[in-house]
């Protein structure tokens, strides 16, 4: 397999159907700067022979602004077969030969221009950076691209990959903190496509912090995210253009709300993961009344193999569609995969086009990740948009994050990515954190929704020694009836300025047990 991180190789062309798997590949590192980064990386160490060794901490989040296998697909892993084959920590073969890290990211280059954070995965001193590269690759380069190299500590090194031309924030020897925004994602370097590529290295050692069958042993996250290879829609587009005369993925395929009852044609395309092999596809088109008016039957999709990830589209000529080239409103493309509705879409047909027609986004909701703020952990917001149909013209959706601490904004941000990171230097005990998230498609937005919490760390902990025990019963019955002081080291586990029955009640809760 051709060396890169995400391939891409044409696999067939049958009828209306054009499907185009994908695929990992190999290494995103070339060897010339590999050999030059182990330099750069001796020399640092070099100069510190007291740097602590030991075992690093678990990690607490994704260094990437985005859900995994919801906005930001993960198809690549640390391979750990030592031969010419490949096989990642779940005895599977999502990782390219020679690989020696994780692959995420987001579905075009629209997100990216739009910005995809990325954050310093731990605490940490930034060893070396490069920026002012080319980074829409899409044929891989010999350059090593955009990047940043950090000294997480305990002999544990993380090197960020593939970042945007100019969005590197850090220096070398900067001293950084879990969740503070060091660059966005992009394509520099040796990629075919926008993503972080993110590596970890123990004491000289490539390291899969990801656990399981064939990487035994405890997990390098504190919550592993749990591998997800169903099926599912990733984007999707309807259009009245012509999608042969548009470069393939990464670049962004155009998408619309409205067909003309004048065009002589329309598109849709879908951008999908994990589809099995030998499925079947569906298309039915629905009158505004509910009328069925078009119905392709049940159709084999011609993929003898899975995909990890597909693009596929049709073409429709609108003579072929009964009644819609002469009833306007609101249709429908229903679209199944072996018999599961895929894609219940809404378009309008109308006489024409009506230039600048536009439709803000769906709403969201957002949580927080950890849901209770823990003082010294960074913090991620979480939206939960609809996949493929988050917007009602099917534009890129991006999310104005405005963070306040105690009422001040500390952090404001506007990026594609459907999670965003507030640092862990940015809030302290009985903090009130919120977060403010506002979807937009560059025109309108949708509401903004708000949410906000306390920082209370863990309940119970009066004197943070990661245990709930007689000592802070102690301390919290000492100062029973009275008001707290600025934090619940007094005892107020809830930060309501009093220490009553409900902290007493939230300690008792966990009495006996640890923190983590």
């Amino acid at each position: 397999m051709t060396p890169a991180c995400l391939l891409i190789s044409l696999l067939l062309t049958s009828g209306l159907v054009t499907v185009q798997p994908l695929e990992h590949g190999g290494t995103c590192v070339t060897p010339q700067h590999l050999a030059d980064r182990q330099q750069i990386v001796a020399d640092w160490f070099a100069a510190r022979p007291a740097a602590l060794r030991g075992t690093p901490a678990p990690l607490t989040f994704y260094p990437l602004g985005g859900n995994l296998y919801r906005d930001i697909w993960m198809g690549n892993f640390v391979d750990l077969d030592p031969g010419p084959g490949a096989f990642d920590f779940d005895c599977t073969d999502y990782a390219g030969n020679g690989h020696r890290g994780s692959d995420a990211g987001p579905r075009w280059f629209g997100e990216q221009e739009i910005g995809v954070a990325v954050f310093a995965a731990a605490d940490g001193v930034v060893i070396a950076t490069n920026d002012g590269e080319d980074d829409h690759n899409v044929s891989g380069s010999a350059t090593p691209g955009n990047y940043v190299f950090i000294d997480h500590g305990g002999g544990q090194i993380g090197y960020y990959y593939h970042l945007r031309k100019f969005s590197v924030a850090v220096s070398p020897t900067d001293t950084v903190v879990a969740g503070q925004q060091i660059g966005m994602a992009a394509s520099s370097g040796n990629s075919f496509g926008p993503h972080l590529h993110f590596e970890l290295e123990r004491d000289g050692v490539t390291y899969e912090p990801f656990a399981g069958a064939c990487r035994p042993g405890p997990s390098g996250w504190s919550n592993q995210t749990p591998l997800d290879r169903s099926h599912f829609l990733w984007d999707f587009g309807i259009t009245h253009e012509d999608l042969s005369t548009f470069p393939w993925w990464p670049f962004t395929f155009p998408r619309g709300g409205q067909i003309a009852m004048s065009d002589p044609f329309l598109e849709f395309w879908i951008l999908g993961a994990g589809l099995p092999a030998n499925t079947t596809w569906r298309v039915q088109f629905q009158r505004p009344d509910g009328v069925v008016t078009l119905d392709s039957t049940t159709i084999p999709y011609g993929n003898p193999t899975p995909f990890q990830w597909y693009l596929t589209w049709w073409h429709y000529n609108l003579v072929d569609i009964p009644d819609i080239q002469t009833t306007p409103g609101t249709w429908k493309i229903l679209f199944d995969i072996d018999g599961v509705r895929m894609i219940d879409a809404p378009f309008e047909v109308r006489p024409a086009r009506t230039a600048g027609f536009n439709r803000p986004p769906a709403n969201v909701t957002v949580a927080f990740d950890p849901p209770a703020p823990t003082p010294g952990q960074a913090l991620v917001a979480r939206v939960d948009a609809e996949r493929g149909n988050d917007d009602p013209d099917y534009d890129i959706v991006r999310f104005r994050y405005e963070w306040r601490v105690n009422g001040a904004l500390v952090r404001d941000v506007t990026t594609a990515g459907q999670a965003d990171v507030l640092a862990r230097d940015q809030f302290g005990t009985c903090d009130l954190v919120e977060v403010s998230v506002t979807p937009g498609d560059g025109l309108l937005n949708a509401a903004t929704t708000t949410i906000a919490a306390p920082a209370t760390g863990c309940v119970g902990d009066t004197n943070g020694d990661g245990l709930v025990d007689l000592s802070d019963l102690a301390t919290l019955l000492a100062g029973f009836g009275q008001q707290a002081g600025a934090t619940p080291a007094d005892g107020d586990t809830d930060c309501d300025g009093d220490i009553d029955l409900s902290d007493l009640a939230a300690l008792l809760s966990r009495f006996g047990a640890g923190c983590s």
